[in-house]
């Protein structure tokens, strides 16, 4: 009873402790991309730094499971699982940088994060096929001008008893296409975090494992674009079979 009205009472903070953080600066990354001359790609950094000071603020520590990180200083594809409304903000204060995000088209109308999707990364409507193509394009030509890029191959939250659920083809295409490796981050206790399902928040430690998977010698082939996708998924699978056996 007592860590319900806990969490309860924490999460209501932690909102606060968000927008207090949010509002001030998207309102100075608006005036920045209006008034001023400076290089676009220094805008991309101010997302995550907020992700990352709000994480901080929030009571939530990061702990890598071995020292298997991604090069920052070149481009990649992150990948990452996708279990709660948590999970964009901890992806973006992992991936600070010019890293271009892509988001479904209903978040154009939201305040802020529409006016964020719309000037500075892609979306997408996923049940029309022409503009998942064309979105696919857009990321292909972000990659060309030096963006990392970021992508949950679920598609959408998995809400279900599964660990993780099926993998979309894009972030594989994309991999082999364009000929950069992907850097997948697999969140292996989000759910104790933030339930798939609400929006309560349990602060503590969000454990965390790095892949890294280059297939830029590969060939772009229908086959080679499945065998990817299994082969990520797999991976990803058994880090959190392996985390809960382990616990």
């Amino acid at each position: 009873m007592f860590r319900t009205i806990f969490i309860r009472a924490w999460s209501i903070v932690c909102i606060f402790i968000f927008c207090s953080i949010l509002i001030p600066g998207f309102t100075l990354l608006l005036i920045a991309h209006n008034l001023t001359p400076l290089n676009k790609r220094y805008y991309y950094y101010v997302p995550g730094i907020i992700s990352k000071v709000s994480f901080w603020l929030m009571g939530i520590m990061f702990v890598f499971i071995d020292n298997n990180k991604p090069d920052k200083s070149k481009k990649m594809i992150y990948v990452f699982n996708h279990s709660s409304n948590l999970d964009p903000i901890m992806a973006s204060s992992l991936t600070i940088g010019f890293t271009k995000f892509i988001g479904k088209a209903e978040v154009l109308n939201y305040p802020i994060f529409g006016y964020m999707l719309k000037h500075f990364y892609i979306s997408v409507d996923r049940k029309d096929s022409q503009d998942r193509y064309k979105s696919l394009l857009e990321l292909e030509e972000a990659i060309h001008e030096g963006a990392s890029i970021v992508l949950f191959p679920e598609a959408t939250r998995n809400k279900s008893d599964n660990m993780i659920g099926p993998f979309k083809d894009g972030a594989f295409k994309l991999s082999l296409k364009t000929k950069v490796p992907i850097a997948m981050l697999t969140a292996l206790n989000s759910r104790d975090i933030m339930a798939p399902d609400n929006w309560w928040l349990s602060p503590g430690k969000l454990y965390c494992k790095w892949d890294i998977i280059d297939w830029t010698d590969k060939s772009f082939t229908e086959e080679n674009i499945i065998s990817l996708r299994e082969h990520s998924w797999g991976i990803m699978n058994n880090n959190l079979k392996l985390f809960y056996n382990n616990e």
